[in-house]
């Protein structure tokens, strides 16, 4: 017997924004590919266990929202040997604040919001973690 799978209650809006994804004291950037007020799914070069808490720092324009949430699935990519992007996460937010979930309301109207690279987000980049070490999971 297949589970059943259960709908999204909210329809999400394909947005790439640079993110910051924190868990367990190890940090990774990533890329979202698509957001809504209750989730996103972001594409990272490394994939985080399902059902992980993690914290996402989501940076949009002089703006950077911290978002919790919850690894509900992950994909590999199939150029995850290139070490680019292992693949993506689908993240069931638990906490945003409402700042956040207004800016992606706004994007949802007609005729707002400005689509903006993170470069054009002012992103500040990635700070070498640990003196470049690479965090290593338990």
């Amino acid at each position: 017997m297949k589970p059943k799978i259960r709908k999204r209650r909210e329809k999400r809006i394909s947005k790439s924004l640079l993110v910051n994804i924190s868990e367990g004291g190890c940090e990774e950037l990533g890329l979202t590919s698509n957001i809504s007020k209750n989730g996103l799914f972001i594409a990272a070069p490394e994939i985080f266990p399902d059902r992980q808490e993690i914290s996402v720092w989501i940076a949009v324009g002089n703006e950077i929202f911290q978002v919790r949430g919850e690894i509900r699935w992950s994909i590999k990519s199939a150029e995850a040997t290139t070490g680019y992007m292992a693949g993506g996460m689908g993240i069931k937010l638990k906490e945003a604040p409402p700042e956040y979930r207004r800016y992606v309301q706004n994007l949802r109207l007609p005729g707002k919001g400005k689509k903006e690279s993170p470069r054009e987000a002012g992103f500040p980049g990635r700070k070498p973690n640990n003196g470049g070490v690479t965090c290593q999971r338990k």
